[in-house]
C-alpha cells in the first residue's frame, strides 16, 4: 500500500509524503495546497538529488499497509484514494500492454539510428528505378496497407511511404507506372477510410482513422486514376520470348546465349509482376467501391478478378529487389508531433498474402449470404456468426452498409415487415389476432431501431460488446411493456370470441405473442453477455459456477419460452381461434395442406437443439465443480477486501435493467447451491446426466 501522494519505488515522492503518513496516522489529512507545495519543491530540487545518498539515509520504506486496510472499511466500492496529480488516463497510457497498436512504444538501442537521422525529403527521391525496385516498392506499399487495416497507426503505416506525400507529387519526372500506383493506392486508402468512418462501428484499437493531414487523392477524379492505372497496365504486357532457330556448337557462345535467356526471363517476370499489382491495386479499390454502393453483382465480378491476380502477385514476389527505398519510417517524427518514436515492422509476404485471401473468403461469403437470405432470423444468425469470427473492421464495416439503406435490410424489403413476419413466425397462432391492428404498426417501427442496434453491437468489436449490451437493454425494457399492451388486445379480442383464459384451462393459445417475441431477443442479448465473459476470460474461476449457474438460467427461460410458442391447442379452441383470425384478415378459411418441413424450419429447429445442449452443458459443468468442491479437490482463497456476494451482484448487475426475464440475486444462488444440503453423489448424477442428454441433442442436431 502507499499513502496519498507517493509513488511506489520513488524514494523523493515518499519523503515528500512522509509527513502526509504521519498526520494520516495520527487522524489528521493534509490539505492539498501543502501536498502540492510539497510536490513543487520536490519538483525543482529533482535534478539536485543525489539518490545514492537518499538510499543510505533512508534505508527502508514505511509501511503503510495497515493505514490503508482502515481506510479501505470505510471507503465505499468505486472510491479511490490518490495524489492531487494523478490521473487514470495517465495511468493507462503509461501501461506497456505488449500491443504495438495501442503501446506508444520506445526507442531501443537499436533504432537509435532512426532518431538521430534527419527524415527524408520526398521531393529528392530517386525515380530511376528498375523493375524488381518497383515491385518492392509495391509490395512493401501493399504490407503497410495491410497493417493500418489491422488496426495499427496510420503515421506508422501508410505515413511513412514517400511516394504519397504531396513534396513527390508535385514533381514532373515521376515515371507513369510509379505514378499510376500512388494514385490508385491513395484512392484505395481513401475508399477504406470511407467505408470504416461510414460504418461507424471502429474502436481505436481496431482502426485509425486519422490521416495526419495526408490528402488520400482528393485531388484526383476516379476517371483520371482509371485511365492511368490502364495506361500504365497496357504498357507493360509481357511480350513472347522469340525462340532462335540457329543451334550454335560453341559452349562459349551457348553460355552467353543461356545468360541473355536469363536476363530476358528476369526482366519479363519483373514486367509481369509490376502489371499484376497495378491490375491488383485497380481491382481492389473498385472492389471497395462497388460494395459501398452496394452494387453486389459487380463487386462479385471483380473479387474474380483479384482472386486470379493474387496468384501471380504471389509466384513473381521472388523478383523483388532487395533495396526498397522510398521509406521513412522516422518522418512521422516530423509531421506529427506527438507519435510515438516506435518503428512498426510491417507484416511478411506472406502474412499480407493471408489476410486478402482470408478478407475475400468473407467478403464471398457475405455477399452469398446477403442474397440467399429471406428471414429477419438469417440476418440476426449471420452478424451474428460474423461477430464470432471477428473478420477485420473493413469485412464488419462493408456487412453493416449492405444491412441497412433507405430502411431496406439486405434487400429483403422494410425492416418492420421483416420484424412482422418474425413474430407471426415466432407464434402463428394468437400474433395474427392483432397483425391488423393499427398499434402493431407503430409496435414494428418502434422496435425497428433496437433490431438495427443489436445488428450493429454484432458488428462492433467483440471486446466491447459486454458495454454496449448494457446500453441497449432499457430500450428492450420499454418494448416488453409495450407488448404487453399489445398482448392485452390479443386476450380481450379472444375473451370476445369466446375462448375463456382462465387459471387451471388446458390447451390455450398462447396469450402473450408479442411479449414472447421481445423476451426471446432480450435473452438473446443476456445469454451473449454471459457468454462473452468466458470468452474474454473475464470471470475468475471463482466465478464460474455462479456465471454458468446463471447462463443455464438463461437458456432454461430460452427454451422455456420457445416450447410454450409450441403447444398444441385444443381443438375446441381452434375453431374459435380460426374464425377470429378470419374475422380480423379479412379472408376466408382455406383447406389445410400439410407444409413441407422448410430449410428455414430446420435450422430453427437445429438451433432449438443447440441451445437446450448448451443449457445441459452449462449444467454438467457447474455440478462438476460443486462435486469438486465438495470433495476438497477445488478450492478457493477467501478474498481479503470482498466477498462472493459483492462479485456476484456486480458481475450481474446490468441484468437489472430489464423486467424479464426475472433477474436473480446472490440469496437465490445461495438457496438452490448449498453445498452443505447437496450431496456428492446427487451432484455427480446430475452431471452425468446433463451430459448425456447434451451429448444426444449435438448429434441430433
Amino acid at each position: 500500500g502507499r499513502t496519498p501522494g507517493t509513488r511506489v519505488g520513488h524514494p523523493v515522492r515518499g519523503m515528500a509524503s512522509f509527513d502526509a503518513y504521519q498526520a494520516l496516522n495520527a487522524g489528521i489529512v493534509p490539505s492539498g495546497e501543502s501536498v502540492n507545495a510539497a510536490y513543487m519543491d520536490v519538483r525543482k530540487a529533482k535534478m539536485k538529488v543525489d539518490y545514492k545518498k537518499v538510499h543510505e539515509e533512508r534505508k527502508g520504506w514505511v509501511d503503510v499497509t495497515e493505514v490503508l486496510q482502515k481506510a479501505t472499511k470505510e471507503m465505499k466500492i468505486g472510491t479511490m484514494v490518490h495524489g492531487p496529480d494523478f490521473s487514470l488516463y495517465e495511468a493507462m497510457s503509461a501501461l506497456e500492454l505488449m500491443d504495438p497498436k495501442m503501446d506508444p512504444g520506445m526507442v531501443l538501442p537499436k533504432d537509435k539510428e532512426v532518431k538521430s537521422k534527419e527524415p527524408l525529403d520526398p521531393s529528392k527521391i530517386s525515380v530511376k528505378l528498375s523493375g524488381s525496385q518497383l515491385i518492392a516498392i509495391m509490395d512493401r506499399s501493399i504490407a503497410l496497407f495491410v497493417a493500418w487495416c489491422n488496426g495499427n497507426s496510420f503515421s506508422h503505416t501508410v505515413l511513412t511511404v514517400l511516394y504519397l506525400h504531396p513534396g513527390f507529387l508535385s514533381r514532373s519526372d515521376i515515371p507513369p507506372v510509379l505514378l499510376a500506383f500512388v494514385k490508385g493506392y491513395l484512392k484505395l486508402c481513401s475508399k477504406i477510410r470511407f467505408v470504416v468512418l461510414k460504418a461507424d462501428v471502429f474502436e481505436e484499437e481496431d482502426f485509425n482513422s486519422t490521416s495526419v493531414g495526408l490528402a488520400l487523392g482528393e485531388q484526383f477524379k476516379d476517371e483520371e486514376v482509371l485511365k492511368s492505372l490502364d495506361a500504365a497496365i497496357s504498357s507493360y504486357e509481357v511480350k513472347e520470348v522469340k525462340k532462335d532457330s540457329k543451334v550454335k556448337s560453341s559452349e562459349v557462345k551457348e553460355e552467353k546465349k543461356k545468360q541473355k535467356e536469363d536476363q530476358k526471363d528476369e526482366s519479363q517476370g519483373a514486367a509481369l509482376g509490376v502489371k499484376s499489382r497495378l491490375v491488383f491495386i485497380k481491382h481492389l479499390w473498385l472492389m471497395h467501391k462497388q460494395l459501398a454502393a452496394r452494387e453486389t453483382k459487380e463487386g462479385k465480378n471483380t473479387i474474380g478478378k483479384i482472386e486470379k491476380t493474387l496468384k501471380i502477385v504471389r509466384a513473381t514476389q521472388a523478383h523483388a529487389s532487395s533495396e526498397c527505398p522510398g521509406f521513412d519510417p522516422s518522418i512521422s517524427r516530423k509531421m506529427v508531433a506527438h507519435a510515438p518514436p516506435r518503428v512498426l515492422q510491417p507484416p511478411n509476404n506472406l502474412t499480407t498474402m493471408l489476410y486478402f485471401l482470408t478478407f475475400l473468403k468473407h467478403i464471398k461469403r457475405t455477399l452469398k449470404i446477403a442474397h440467399e437470405m429471406k428471414q429477419l432470423e438469417d440476418v440476426i444468425t449471420y452478424f451474428y456468426g460474423l461477430s464470432v469470427d471477428s473478420p477485420g473492421i473493413v469485412v464488419r464495416s462493408h456487412a453493416l452498409l449492405m444491412l441497412n439503406k433507405d430502411s431496406d435490410l439486405m434487400g429483403m424489403g422494410d425492416v418492420a415487415d421483416l420484424i412482422r413476419g418474425s413474430c407471426m413466425r415466432f407464434c402463428p397462432s394468437t400474433f395474427a389476432i392483432v397483425n391488423t391492428d393499427p398499434d402493431v404498426k407503430v409496435f414494428v417501427r418502434r422496435v425497428s431501431k433496437p433490431i438495427c442496434h443489436m445488428l450493429r453491437l454484432f458488428s462492433a468489436n467483440r471486446a466491447r460488446q459486454r458495454r454496449m449490451i448494457g446500453r441497449l437493454l432499457p430500450e428492450w425494457y420499454v418494448l416488453q411493456q409495450d407488448a404487453s399492451l399489445l398482448d392485452r388486445k390479443a386476450i380481450n379480442e379472444m375473451h370476445k370470441a369466446g375462448i375463456v383464459i382462465a387459471a387451471g384451462s388446458t390447451g390455450l393459445p398462447c396469450t402473450h405473442p408479442s411479449f414472447s417475441w421481445v423476451l426471446d431477443c432480450t435473452l438473446r442479448l443476456l445469454i451473449h453477455h454471459v457468454a462473452l465473459g468466458f470468452e474474454l476470460q473475464l470471470f475468475s474461476p471463482r466465478e464460474y459456477i455462479s456465471s454458468l449457474w446463471y447462463l443455464e438460467y438463461l437458456l432454461n427461460c430460452t427454451v422455456k419460452n420457445r416450447m410454450r410458442m409450441k403447444k398444441a391447442i385444443a381443438p375446441r379452441w381452434q375453431k374459435k381461434l380460426d374464425l377470429l383470425i378470419q374475422k380480423k384478415s379479412g379472408k376466408t378459411k382455406k383447406s389445410r395442406r400439410r407444409k413441407k418441413k422448410s430449410p428455414q424450419n430446420a435450422k430453427a429447429s437445429a438451433e432449438a437443439f443447440m441451445v437446450e445442449a448448451m443449457k445441459d452443458m452449462c449444467k454438467g459443468t457447474y455440478k462438476t465443480m460443486q462435486a469438486l468442491q465438495k470433495l476438497g479437490v477445488l478450492k478457493f482463497e477467501e478474498l481479503p477486501y470482498s466477498n462472493d456476494r459483492v462479485i456476484f451482484e456486480h458481475r450481474f448487475e446490468e441484468f437489472h435493467r430489464v423486467a424479464q426475464p426475472v433477474p436473480l440475486s446472490y440469496s437465490d444462488y445461495e438457496q438452490h447451491n448449498n453445498l452443505e444440503k447437496l450431496q456428492t453423489f446427487y451432484l455427480l448424477n446430475s452431471a452425468s446426466t446433463a451430459f448425456q442428454s447434451c451429448k444426444i441433442l449435438a448429434k441430433e442436431a
